[in-house]
């Protein structure tokens, strides 16, 4: 399998991992020092607060469901002069909209919507 497949199939199992009601799917892809970045919700979770992230998330959709977005290109950047690397990429998320979530409040309709990750 080449590099780029490669790295689809883990952009998939991150998807995937979004969508399971069993946070340890999602908690094992990332190191115990992540900061992962909420850029709808405009807060930066750090490793130990991933888990109730995710939960919250699932909670507000009923056949919660996320999934890569082919029509986005996955940008990848070399690493820098302090050895980091950095990736962005976009899924489509979708379930219904049963809880309310900061500021918008539950529809009880399906919803429909595109994350940027990086």
């Amino acid at each position: 399998m080449d590099g780029n497949n490669l790295f689809k199939d883990l952009l998939a199992v991150t998807a995937r991992a979004w969508k399971s009601r069993d946070p340890r799917a999602l908690l094992s892809l990332f190191a115990l020092d992540t900061t992962m970045t909420d850029h709808d919700a405009h807060i930066h979770n750090p490793s130990a607060f991933l888990e109730r992230h995710q939960e919250h998330w699932n909670g507000f959709h009923e056949d919660f469901e996320v999934y890569l977005d082919d029509k986005y290109p996955v940008y990848w950047t070399d690493v820098d002069r302090a050895g980091n690397e950095y990736c962005s990429f976009r899924t489509v998320n979708r379930g219904v909209f049963l809880n309310d979530v900061g500021r918008r409040e539950a529809t009880g309709l399906p919803s429909k919507y595109s994350s940027v990750t990086g």
